[in-house]
């Protein structure tokens, strides 16, 4: 790798989290238990805004084993509306850390919202829930307006300086 990509990969990376992050983010339930199964649920990004949402699920059995087989699902409905909202399946396929399920939820408005992810596994079912604040998004939450804040300023020294005149060398004696 180059002097100058090395360096620009890792700003990259620190100013796109969701590049460095795999699945994760803020804790919104712990080791909760739902039916036979100890469920933990963790939410991106932070603070939840409108938008998209992931959620991603750990579901264990009683001995802290993750369960692979299970169907995971997400329900999602603003706090002040009665009734079950939107159901969004959790699978394998959308978590980058295959132990979690994880779901891209869609959020219209800011608020607060109710969140039920509902287990369900040979051994039983069960379900866990919580609510949380929905923002409205900021420019500043933008991951590509902060890459550009910070990879901005580092294209502009690289170009100066692959640009400038070369200086040469000059040896004594010879």
């Amino acid at each position: 790798m180059s002097r100058v990509a090395g360096p620009l990969l890792a700003l990259a990376l620190l100013a796109w989290p969701s590049l460095a992050a795999a699945n994760g983010g803020t804790v919104q339930v712990s080791s909760q238990r739902a039916g036979p199964y100890e469920v933990s649920v963790y939410t991106s990004p932070s603070p939840i805004s409108v938008g998209s949402v992931d959620v991603s699920v750990l579901v264990q059995d009683p001995g802290g084993e993750a369960v692979q087989d299970a169907t995971v699902g997400v329900w999602v409905r603003p706090a002040s509306e009665a009734g079950r909202g939107s159901r969004y399946p959790a699978t394998h396929e959308q978590a980058t850390n295959k132990l979690f399920y994880a779901a891209n939820v869609s959020l219209d408005a800011p608020g607060s919202w109710q969140f039920v992810v509902e287990v369900e596994g040979a051994d039983g079912s069960g379900e866990v829930s919580f609510a949380a604040e929905v923002s409205q998004p900021s420019p500043l939450d933008s991951s590509l307006v902060i890459a550009l804040v910070v990879l901005a300023p580092v294209a502009v020294l690289t170009a100066w300086y692959l640009a400038r005149p070369k200086r040469k060398a000059h040896g004594r004696g010879a």
